[in-house]
């Protein structure tokens, strides 16, 4: 398949996903339907784009560790970024719905509902920071900022200096100068836990599942 394919059978995807109107009509788009079913039916919401605008995304290629997806870019109606993710299946494309939606164990904004205990994998935005407290000292832990590109809300993300997490986000955000000269910040899957040493927006940071939100 060549790119003028893919674009054209994505678009297309595209009209369907904004011509839904419940979750049924969009499991047949999307990715790794039965892992995101049960969250599809939690969290998705329509998007709302003129169809008009469909023939006006911008196509861009990336790949990363052997895996290599597309993306169509442009605005939705109130003026925010889209950036939907396909990923070619044989002839056709399948929609990344996380990937493209910034989709978690949970939404973003209910992360400060977790208790002592609970674990979720979560795709943010890394940036590093210095918000250090009693339970997590400078000097004993990293801090990272983490955010999503649908709310301004963040929280913050520890992981202990000389770690194998900690080296592989220092590595992290330093292996991509493009990205940080956009100010977009780094993109990974990571898995976050609380503990008793967490207030109510700071996490531990246990595994980078991903790098980069197509995983």
């Amino acid at each position: 398949e060549n790119a003028q394919d893919y674009l054209v059978k994505a678009q297309e995807k595209v009209r369907r996903y904004l011509a839904a109107e419940q979750v049924a009509d969009v499991l047949p788009l999307i990715r790794d339907r039965a892992r995101w079913k049960a969250l599809l039916a939690q969290q998705w919401q329509p998007l709302r784009m003129e169809s008009e605008k469909v023939d006006h995304l911008q196509m861009e290629f990336d790949e990363h560790r052997g895996s290599a997806w597309f993306t169509l870019n442009g605005e939705d109606d109130e003026g925010q970024r889209v950036q939907l993710v396909f990923v070619p299946n044989g002839e056709d494309v399948d929609m990344d719905w996380a990937a493209s939606f910034d989709v978690g164990d949970m939404p973003f904004g209910h992360l400060d509902r977790l208790v002592v205990g609970d674990e979720v994998d979560m795709r943010v935005i890394v940036d590093s920071d210095n918000y250090f407290t009693r339970g997590f000292p400078e000097g004993d832990y990293l801090c990272f900022k983490l955010e999503t590109r649908f709310q301004e809300d963040w929280v913050w993300g520890y992981a202990p200096v000389g770690s194998p997490i900690a080296s592989e986000l220092v590595g992290l955000l330093r292996q991509d100068s493009n990205i940080l000269d956009a100010r977009e910040g780094v993109r990974a899957i990571l898995t976050m836990s609380k503990n008793e040493r967490c207030g109510r927006r700071q996490f531990e940071i246990r595994q980078l599942v991903a790098e980069r939100w197509v995983d």
